[in-house]
């Protein structure tokens, strides 16, 4: 794998507007001749994917040096940085408010103190506006400074008072934020709860003396918080009514401010995200309403950026790909396959590796059912292969468990022996072995160990099996595999040497196959 570069990884990061802001201002700043560091600029952004030697080679064939090559590229991201500073000055608040303390800190030390205070009280309303506390105490400190030396000391003590006040809030904002945080963790390591055991975890987590009441919070920062931890807790219990009126209610709450969206884009489209994915159980005219409501969402911004573009993009296509798969629409969904594979290759550094395991999962699975295993088992093996502290515990699971399907679907029998083996051993050494895994690993042990050509054998072990899965599903707690990975259909499909495509509809349909 080659390795990744800082300045290449910024170039392609940037719009076509920041690329074209950077020129004119770089072009401003040059002296007669060929600019050396456009050119740099130009090759890096041609360069699809970095190579060093390469770089070299093109510069020299340009005739530009590369002797100081290491310094120079350090000399241009620093450039672009600053040009990124000031082409973004103006679009949010933080920005804006940091742009007018760096420019009070100028005044100040001009001796200017009445430039000072004028710029301070727009940036401590804008600050105030947005729940901006930190800023707000830096704002604060200024004040104090500048109200001490025009010796205002009455003044200079009621901009101490402030701080103290906005340093409370702000611890307020920061214990909410902190409890959103734990949760976020607690969920990672509880996806879906499946035993009564995590059921309490969770329980007691909410049971915080702080999440009780919708009062305790005190600014707005701090609601956001109080209902994204609930609306986890909900997510977690599968509790989707609930966890739909706690996001609807975040909505509420961001939408009391006119310019929440326009200021923090990426927060609402992670609630709307939410919000579309329960949706996704509803009517398909009801859940396309939805859709094209939050993909016109960067539209709904003044200035849609990169990034909001990209997350919506990738939120939304996750959403309904997923919603296919849990309907058994597979073939739409292989057609989709080359999509999926372009929107990783496009946002390879901005995707977390979670999204892009989820990603291969689905297209694994579509693959798997419409009886294309060389092809799912590229997918899977780019999955599993995740390191293990960059895993998401529920996708790997089930990819092992597709894993052993693909494998005995290739005739892998004596590796098929191995991965069985392999995948217990892994689930006892987390702790995660459920009673779906135990069974499912149970009937590919049987699998592998016995005679391939023994077609009535193999029946025999899914028949069992299939009657040991339809008990172990009464319980609530381990069907929620079943929204991932439909077990019993591909039993189904096993035992009556059907598609898995049609076992599926068989069993949404309610038919019994004799």
């Amino acid at each position: 794998m080659k390795k990744s570069d800082k300045l290449h990884e910024l170039i392609h990061s940037m719009s076509k507007a920041e690329k074209r802001h950077f020129k004119i201002s770089a072009e401003r700043h040059s002296i007669g001749g060929q600019n050396n560091y456009i050119i740099l600029f130009d090759v890096l952004e041609e360069m699809k994917k970095f190579d060093s030697q390469m770089l070299t080679n093109t510069l020299e064939a340009k005739g530009i040096s590369t002797r100081h090559l290491a310094s120079d590229k350090t000399y241009l991201y620093q450039h672009i940085l600053k040009d990124l500073s000031v082409h973004h000055s103006s679009k949010t608040a933080s920005l804006k408010i940091k742009e007018q303390l760096h420019q009070v800190e100028i005044l100040y030390d001009r001796g200017l103190y009445n430039h000072c205070l004028s710029l301070m009280r727009s940036a401590k309303s804008l600050a105030t506006k947005y729940d901006l506390y930190p800023l707000l105490l830096e704002i604060s400190v200024w004040e104090q400074k500048t109200l001490n030396q025009q010796g205002d000391i009455e003044e200079a003590k009621n901009a101490l008072v402030d701080s103290v006040e906005h340093l409370a809030l702000l611890d307020n904002m920061q214990a909410f934020m902190k409890l959103h945080y734990s949760m976020a963790e607690l969920q990672r390591q509880i996806p879906n709860a499946r035993t009564v055991e995590e059921e309490e975890t969770l329980a007691e987590f909410i049971s915080h003396p702080f999440l009780q009441k919708e009062t305790i919070p005190l600014t707005f920062e701090a609601r956001l918080h109080f209902w994204q931890t609930y609306a986890l807790y909900y997510y977690a219990i599968d509790d989707e009514p609930k966890e739909l009126e706690a996001n609807l209610t975040l909505l509420e709450i961001m939408d009391s401010n006119p310019k929440y969206a326009q200021e923090f884009p990426n927060k609402y489209i992670e609630i709307y995200s939410r919000i579309l994915t329960i949706k996704s159980h509803a009517s398909d005219e009801d859940f396309n309403l939805y859709l094209d409501f939050f993909r016109s969402f960067p539209k709904r911004i003044k200035k849609a950026r990169r990034n909001v573009e990209m997350r919506m993009l990738i939120d939304s296509t996750q959403i309904e790909l997923t919603r296919m798969a849990q309907l058994g629409n597979f073939d739409q969904l292989e057609e989709r396959i080359p999509e999926l594979e372009s929107l990783i290759q496009r946002f390879n550094k901005q995707m977390a590796v979670g999204e892009k395991m989820y990603f291969r999962y689905l297209m694994a699975y579509a693959l798997v059912a419409v009886e294309k295993y060389s092809e799912a088992l590229t997918h899977i093996n780019d999955l599993l292969n995740e390191k293990e502290r960059e895993r998401r515990l529920e996708i790997h699971m089930c990819g092992r468990l597709l894993n052993l399907i693909i494998h005995f679907k290739l005739g892998n029998y004596l590796l098929l022996q191995h991965t069985v083996e392999s995948d217990a051993r892994y689930l006892k050494k987390i702790d995660h072995y459920h009673q779906t895994e135990k069974a499912f690993l149970k009937c590919f042990r049987k699998l592998s160990k016995g005679i391939p050509e023994d077609r009535l054998g193999q029946i025999s072990i899914f028949e069992s099996s299939l009657k040991e899965m339809e008990c172990i599903m009464t319980d609530e707690y381990e069907q929620k595999v079943l929204e991932m990975l439909d077990i019993l259909s591909w039993l189904d499909s096993q035992i009556h040497k059907i598609s898995f495509k049609q076992a599926k509809a068989n069993r949404k349909m309610g038919v019994s196959i004799n």
